[in-house]
């Protein structure tokens, strides 16, 4: 101002400007509109709640397409080019035979993608030896892949879809799966509406989805399966102190076993993310108790692979088994 008087008028000039909006009026105004926004999102989740999320008619398309016209047409057309140029690459590159072990990871089996879980099962029993995750973990111990390639099935997030989609296939093919569970989830198995919080913070989908009751992770132990830990409130251990990362895998770890009779042994990272600032998450999870964790990182599994890192490959049920081969199969 000593330097530059000239400018103090349009500087003035400026500041009234910068306040016409700061009124009364202008910030009740806001004030509606914010509290409206939140009601209208209560509502809607209350009413997913109630309806969808127990809906067994669940499509990919209501989970998945986003809503504004202009992110719908960059995830097709990102949808579009992906599946291009998988078929193009299979063209000219086919694939017909398995390299290294795998660790396959769904999320989601819903009542559209039935058949083509089953066509999964089908390509995998005939490129691979279908096991369980313990047997492969053994034969890699022993260093015994004379008899071929083994791969195994996980599945994260606790949804309890999978328990009327895809269990009757598993139970078909004598095939035992991991089950990693986020257990605050399934402890709000009995309150719809802070279960469907959860599922919109945690999981990304359009719509909450369901998630398993704990006399379902009594069925799968029952029948065979692994029931193991994805943390208490699937949040990532990037973003947790040491502390906070122990109390995540101690309680979801005593809930596992208080609900199935078995111990935990293994972890799924939630998103995948194994790095921290605040120290190392596979040290942690090995503190804890756990025998191995598992990534979301694609990739064999061999014997040099560190059992707090082992590699998984990403897929979902409405993959056709092409989908599946291009990264399965060199």
């Amino acid at each position: 101002f000593i330097a530059r008087p000239e400018l103090i008028p349009t500087m003035g000039s400026a500041a009234r400007q910068s306040l016409v909006d700061y009124r009364p009026e202008r910030g009740a105004e806001r004030l509606v509109a914010l509290l409206s926004e939140i009601l209208r999102q209560r509502d809607r989740t209350s009413a997913t709640a109630r309806g969808s999320s127990h809906d067994p008619s669940q499509t990919w398309d209501a989970l998945s397409i986003p809503g504004n016209w202009t992110s719908r047409l960059k995830a097709n057309a990102r949808a579009r080019a992906k599946k291009g140029a998988i078929h193009l690459h299979l063209k000219m590159n086919p694939r017909k035979r398995a390299h290294g072990n795998r660790i396959l990871v769904y999320h989601l089996i819903l009542p559209e993608d039935k058949d083509r879980f089953r066509d999964h099962l089908k390509f995998l029993s005939d490129h691979f030896l279908v096991c369980s995750l313990a047997e492969m973990r053994l034969a890699l111990k022993r260093d015994s892949n004379a008899d071929g390639y083994r791969v195994a099935l996980s599945f994260d997030d606790g949804f309890r879809v999978l328990t009327r989609t895809c269990l009757e296939t598993l139970q078909s093919f004598g095939v035992k799966a991991r089950f990693f569970i986020p257990t605050g989830f399934i402890e709000l198995s009995r309150a719809p509406a802070g279960a469907a919080r959860f599922s919109l913070r945690a999981h990304h989908y359009n719509l909450p989805v369901e998630p398993m009751h704990p006399e379902d992770l009594r069925l799968l132990s029952d029948l065979g399966h692994d029931v193991e830990s994805h943390g208490l409130s699937h949040t990532s251990l990037k973003n947790l102190s040491q502390a906070m990362a122990e109390r995540e895998l101690t309680i979801s770890k005593s809930h596992i076993a208080h609900w199935t009779g078995k111990e935990s042994v293994g972890f799924a990272y939630p998103y995948g993310h194994i790095s921290s600032t605040l120290g190392h998450p596979s040290e942690w999870v090995q503190t804890a108790g756990y025998e191995y964790a598992v990534t979301l990182k694609r990739g064999p599994v061999e014997k040099s692979s560190h059992p707090f890192l082992l590699p998984r490959d990403h897929a979902e049920g409405n993959w056709s088994w092409r989908e599946l081969s291009y990264f399965l199969l060199t």
